[in-house]
């Protein structure tokens, strides 16, 4: 087969959600068409797709290298770059992308509304460092919450868990935004930490079992978008520690998080339509 049909067997696939076969066609229509910018661009978003974030920057750095003027390639590289919390590095690359693609008269991204969100967010990482010193405090406690997700994106998940809690503690009504989902969110950082060992992961286990009860127990209250939520929760890689690997976990803790999980799948089966 050759590349362009490689190509286009990778795409299709992509649309279905065959993330691993996608990748394999088209990193093999990569071999066959080396130069070719498009092929590069299309492995990088069956990457990001995948969630392997590293290779799909790799690809799209590519993908410029050969067609400095594509615009997706550098709009997605900007992306990548602020899923790791690069914002500053993802910044100039979302700029370049709008620059090139508004001109196109199908260019329907939202792309201003992104600049801005990565305006803000690179702000908040030029400020981290004396923040997390202690040379700077956050403006507030929604500023915290803002610097908690930025910090876990860069992967620092008990300094993201810490800011969480900080912020709950200075304002309570943050941590019952359904919305934004910030106690949820607190609770991956914490469960993310513990799932690094260390001295303190028991304790970090310990407050993202409290963070996902209390989310649990109000979102079975308010009945608002409890099943979406509890169905994701299920699948959320940031809970493998706790979740697929409970045997693992010292007693009475693995009792604890069997509750929690036994708790889901009955909040689950009544929050789900019956089956006619």
């Amino acid at each position: 087969m050759h590349a362009g049909a490689r190509n286009n067997l990778g795409n299709t696939l992509l649309q279905v959600g065959k993330h691993e076969d996608a990748i394999r066609e088209l990193r093999e229509a990569v071999r066959l068409r080396p130069n070719d910018a498009a092929t590069h661009y299309n492995l990088g978003i069956a990457l990001r797709e995948k969630g392997e974030t590293d290779a799909a920057i790799a690809a799209f750095r590519v993908a410029i290298r050969l067609k400095s003027d594509l615009a997706d390639a550098h709009f997605n590289l900007g992306l990548a770059l602020a899923r790791r919390g690069r914002f500053q590095d993802a910044l100039p690359l979302l700029r370049k992308g709008h620059e090139i693609g508004s001109k196109r008269p199908d260019w329907d991204r939202p792309s201003k509304e992104w600049i801005e969100s990565a305006e803000r967010k690179a702000e908040l990482e030029g400020r981290l460092d004396r923040v997390l010193s202690g040379e700077e405090r956050p403006r507030d406690a929604a500023e915290r919450i803002a610097f908690a997700e930025l910090l876990y994106a860069k992967s620092r998940h008990p300094e993201s868990a810490r800011m969480y809690a900080e912020a709950f503690a200075a304002d309570a009504a943050l941590a019952e935004d359904f919305d934004a989902s910030n106690r949820y969110k607190a609770a991956c950082s914490a469960a993310l930490a513990a799932a690094a060992g260390g001295a303190d992961a028991a304790e970090w286990r310990g407050r993202a079992l409290e963070w996902l009860r209390a989310d649990l127990a109000a979102r079975e209250k308010a009945a608002t978008g409890l099943a979406d939520m509890l169905a994701h929760q299920k699948e959320d890689s940031d809970f493998a520690s706790v979740r697929d690997r409970l045997g693992d976990l010292p007693e009475p803790e693995r009792a604890a998080w069997s509750d929690l999980w036994a708790a889901v799948d009955l909040a689950l089966a009544t929050a789900l339509p019956a089956v006619k």
